[in-house]
């Protein structure tokens, strides 16, 4: 099970991790890029000044995730989510770059950029929907999505839009600073395990 990090971040940067094989031919030619599965995500960042009493609550958090992943919810500024509704996959065995799902709400529009959440296994996969897209009547859509799918979801697979995380390894690099204000400041790092 992974610790969810309650504190939220005061800046993060957010880095699509390419998979991708480029070919340089040996004489000569076009540079060509090959797309291959296991494309992800990276979010770096800094936590803000906290209290000692919450910074020690925090670093605990931290340490926990040496032995199991972290999540970190992301945030969108001036995104408006509204209410996605109850999204769900729509039939087994989809791979690719595009995601059919039921259960929103009917004409709920998906923005080109808006991250969400696949989950599988109670693993949570962090995608970026590619183009705008709006549900139908009965709540379906088709979503272009960046990455390629990792894993084949099941049918009714739970989809999560409105507190999409990243989860993943958490790196703190250098630790935690405890300052003369007695405040704790830290730095992190959160890859995508796969």
């Amino acid at each position: 099970m992974a610790t969810l990090l309650s504190v939220v971040p005061t800046d993060m940067h957010i880095v699509p991790v390419s998979n991708a094989a480029r070919t340089n031919p040996q004489i000569g030619g076009v540079r060509q890029r090959k797309v291959r599965l296991g494309s992800h995500f990276r979010v770096e960042g800094r936590f803000p000044p906290l209290t000692m009493d919450v910074g020690r609550a925090h670093a605990a958090d931290i340490l926990a995730c040496e032995y199991t992943p972290a999540q970190l919810l992301l945030q969108q500024p001036e995104l408006v989510i509204g209410t996605p509704g109850t999204t769900l996959v729509n039939g087994g065995g989809q791979t690719g770059s595009s995601l059919v799902l039921d259960g929103a709400t009917p004409g709920y529009v998906f923005k080109k950029g808006q991250l969400f959440n696949i989950i599988t296994s109670t693993r949570k996969y962090l995608h970026s929907v590619q183009a705008q897209a709006t549900a139908s009547g009965g709540g379906a859509a088709t979503l272009s999505i960046w990455p390629l799918l990792r894993v084949v979801p099941a049918d009714n697979a739970q989809l999560d839009f409105a507190t999409p995380v990243i989860e993943g390894w958490l790196e703190i690099g250098n630790g935690w600073d405890v300052t003369p204000d007695f405040t704790v400041e830290s730095a992190f790092s959160i890859e995508e395990a796969a």
